[in-house]
This record gives C-alpha cells, sequence and structure tokens, in this order.
C-alpha cells in the first residue's frame, strides 16, 4: 500500500533539510514534474540536481544558512511545503520563506511540485544581502 501524501511529503521536506537527496531521490516519480518559475523540470534527475544547485550555491552567499519546513495536508492527494531558510551575513540573521506544493501518484510518490513565492520575501532577502555585503545594518529577522 503506498504511504500517503502528508508522510511523502513530510519524509521529503526533512530530506531537502538536511540535504538528504538519496532519500528526496526515493519518493519523486520518473516522470515528476516541478514548476520553478517559468521553468518545467521533468525527472527525477533534473530535479534533484536542481535543489543540490541551490543548496551548493547557498554557502558561497551566506555565512551560515539553516534549513527548515512546516508540511500540510491540503486534500487527498495533496500537500503543501512551508520553508524557511534562515541565512546569516555577519552577525545578522534573515528568515527567508517559501512554499511548494505537492502532489502524490497513484503509487504513493511525488509526481509533481509547484514553488511558490511569497510575495515580497525575494525583494527582502535581496535587500538584507545587499546591504550586509555594503557593511549596513538590517533588522534581524
Amino acid at each position: 500500500m503506498p504511504a500517503d501524501t502528508l508522510t511523502v511529503t513530510t519524509q521529503f521536506a526533512m530530506a531537502l533539510d538536511t540535504e538528504d537527496y538519496a532519500t528526496a531521490r526515493t519518493l519523486l516519480s520518473n516522470d515528476c514534474l516541478y514548476e520553478i518559475g517559468a521553468q518545467t523540470l521533468i525527472g527525477i534527475d533534473a530535479i534533484v540536481a536542481s535543489y543540490q544547485k541551490d543548496s551548493n550555491e547557498a554557502p558561497k552567499r551566506f555565512d551560515a544558512i539553516e534549513y527548515a519546513s512546516a508540511v500540510e495536508s491540503t486534500g487527498t492527494n495533496t500537500a503543501v511545503i512551508k520553508f524557511t531558510d534562515r541565512v546569516r551575513l555577519a552577525d545578522e540573521w534573515h528568515d527567508y520563506y517559501c512554499m511548494q506544493h505537492v502532489t502524490t501518484n497513484h503509487d504513493g510518490l511525488i509526481g509533481s511540485i509547484r514553488h511558490e513565492e511569497i510575495p515580497g520575501q525575494r525583494e527582502t532577502l535581496n535587500a538584507f544581502e545587499k546591504r550586509q555585503r555594503a557593511g549596513g545594518t538590517s533588522e534581524t529577522h
């Protein structure tokens, strides 16, 4: 019997939070679709590579980063992951939030993911990074 959507989505979110891409791979269907911005990635390799790329870039941009998530069921085979990326530059921290909407298929695997930017979050993160790199001060979140 396939695992339920909430369980699979929670396992996936935890795998991403801990950068455990081997586990993340096992939770995606072979033909999984990942919509991120105007781009749609198809298949396990492309999707996992995208997450890994972002994770590999983060230490180049920030002095420290902590990942956390919360998962909520939104229907029979749907759930939403609310991600928090807590980043530090110098001695200031900033929290960036986004969401991903997940649908599982009849095999109990993730069949689609749709990334959702929360209005203002990307701009606030970019402003934080710009201020910190310029040596300014920023609000701690």
